[in-house]
């Protein structure tokens, strides 16, 4: 009976020692990141996505836990604000329409001929405008400075006129980057506006002929133009300018009919002021071609 029982303990022992030699054995986890370790590497799409549809917890962003139910608008993006939303106006496409929006500047030249009280002068000098551009449309004051010289080749100076004015311009025609080329914008167009003119008259030199000198004066008139400008946009602009252009215009310019004004005749410095025969009004008048480079921004 004794050795019965003790056969009986021996075979149970064997049991359990086989069943615990012979189990499976246990394997730890990778390691998982705190989640709120600045070292942790980004999560790979599959683990973005696995555990979703179930009641689990999301880390998005920098550790911020989410609900299980999957969300787009919950996912933080790592990468920085787009140029777009901070102001500037980079272009991803050069052959995206063109957005002329914005302050313009305008620096040039100006060539041409000016009439005034029945002489006919070269004019020659410079010009500056500036004003907002609002898409096809422009307002712009400007200021001219004209020297008035003999007709033709000479380097005889009668004078100078002095003109500031206000004018509106319009772009009647568009040819995009698909004509013209990449970021580029070629426009014709058409202005009108409203002028006045300042006139100063020298006297001759010692050794110079007498002749008749206008006395100082001034008037205004009504402007019409127009011309072309040709514009380019930068595709990655930093502040001033975004647009640069080159602007090639024709401005005419008339006066109200007035009577001549008073001239004196002149020698040096000595002057003699002479009655002016009884004339019919005349209207003063001129034809510029102005050539400008354009900033906008």
């Amino acid at each position: 009976m004794i050795a019965k029982a003790r056969s009986i303990g021996v075979g149970v022992s064997c049991v359990l020692w086989l069943g615990f030699t012979l189990a499976r054995p246990a394997r730890a986890d990778d390691a998982q990141p705190f989640p709120g370790d600045p070292h942790r590497p980004p999560p790979t799409p599959e683990e973005t996505l696995s555990g979703l549809g179930g009641g689990g917890a999301q880390l998005v962003g920098d550790g911020v836990e989410a609900p299980g139910t999957f969300d787009p608008g919950l996912v933080v993006d790592d990468e920085p604000i787009s140029t777009d939303q901070q102001g500037r106006r980079w272009v991803d496409d050069p052959y995206s329409p063109h957005d002329t929006t914005g302050a313009n500047l305008r620096v040039g030249s100006a060539v041409g001929r000016l009439f005034h009280d029945d002489r006919r002068y070269t004019a020659l000098g410079l010009t500056i405008a500036g004003g907002p551009r609002m898409g096809r449309l422009t307002l712009e004051g400007h200021y001219t400075y004209l020297d008035l010289t003999a007709p033709g080749p000479s380097n005889q100076k009668f004078g100078s006129a002095h003109r500031v004015g206000v004018m509106a311009r319009a772009d009647l025609i568009r040819l995009g980057s698909h004509i013209i080329g990449a970021n580029s914008l070629l426009s014709l167009y058409g202005e009108a506006g409203l002028y006045h003119q300042l006139h100063r008259w020298l006297k001759p030199g010692v050794y110079d002929r007498p002749r008749e000198v206008s006395v100082d004066g001034s008037g205004s008139g009504a402007m019409l133009g127009f011309g072309f400008n040709l514009d380019f946009r930068l595709e990655q602009p930093l502040g001033f300018p975004n647009r640069v252009g080159w602007q090639l215009g024709w401005q005419m310019t008339a006066s109200d009919r007035h009577d001549p004004g008073p001239t004196m005749i002149c020698k040096g410095v000595s002057c003699l002021m002479q009655t002016t025969p009884g004339r019919a009004p005349i209207r003063d008048s001129s034809m510029v071609v102005t050539s400008t480079i354009a900033f906008t921004w």
